[in-house]
């Protein structure tokens, strides 16, 4: 764990302390300075204070694959910022200590930790990128003809889902029942043959189209 001062983050010390072995460090540099020995033993908790900016996470990233950022307040924009940076996970500083075995657990599998409401939006960021490197790139016409299984709901259904709506939002948007969403769902991830919906935005970036609607 990294903080300015222990106390900072004593509520995840003490919590993860009865599974897991703490070192504790006041800087980034040392770690750094450890480099390899440590980059296949550790998963690092950062408080956000220690970071001057995200090139701070890019770095500590080389050092350590596994990194949990803690903060008392940290914006959906920052943490989408701080996992593209290298980050595996994003946390408020006083959580319930299941929670924090569960955030643990999570990165320790490879998988980002992030709070629910952030995810739709993180998936959004990931196909945006994606596109702004792909500007000079054609359309995939052959996937792009692929839609045209789909019903005129449906192609709203997943054009809001790019812009990175939730269920609940989506129904409000389009007047229709959570469970008729859920139901317009499993219709296109089997005409569109993909298992969940971050296939779907990932198909949605291999077309190269921005608005489906103005199809």
């Amino acid at each position: 764990m990294a903080s300015h001062q222990r106390a900072e983050l004593q509520c995840w010390i003490e919590a993860l302390s009865e599974k897991y072995t703490i070192v504790f460090y006041d800087n980034l540099e040392t770690i750094q300075e450890e480099g390899q020995e440590i980059n296949n033993r550790f998963l690092l908790i950062i408080d956000a204070s220690l970071l001057v900016d995200m090139n701070c996470i890019n770095r500590m990233s080389k050092c350590i694959k596994k990194i949990i950022i803690v903060g008392d307040v940290l914006s959906p924009i920052q943490q989408i910022n701080m996992i593209h940076a290298g980050a595996c996970g994003c946390s408020e500083r006083f959580i319930d200590k299941k929670l924090m075995f569960r955030a643990i657990a999570a990165v320790l599998k490879n998988e980002i930790w992030l709070e629910r409401r952030i995810i739709p939006k993180m998936l959004k960021s990931i196909v945006d990128k994606n596109f702004a490197s792909m500007n000079n790139k054609k359309f995939n016409h052959a996937s792009f003809d692929s839609l045209l299984v789909l019903t005129p709901r449906e192609i709203e259904v997943i054009d809001l889902i790019y812009d990175g709506i939730d269920n609940i939002e989506i129904a409000n948007k389009l007047n229709i029942s959570v469970r008729t969403v859920k139901a317009h769902l499993s219709a296109i991830y089997r005409k569109l043959k993909v298992q969940d919906r971050f296939q779907l935005i990932v198909y949605l970036k291999d077309l190269h189209v921005n608005r489906l609607t103005t199809m």
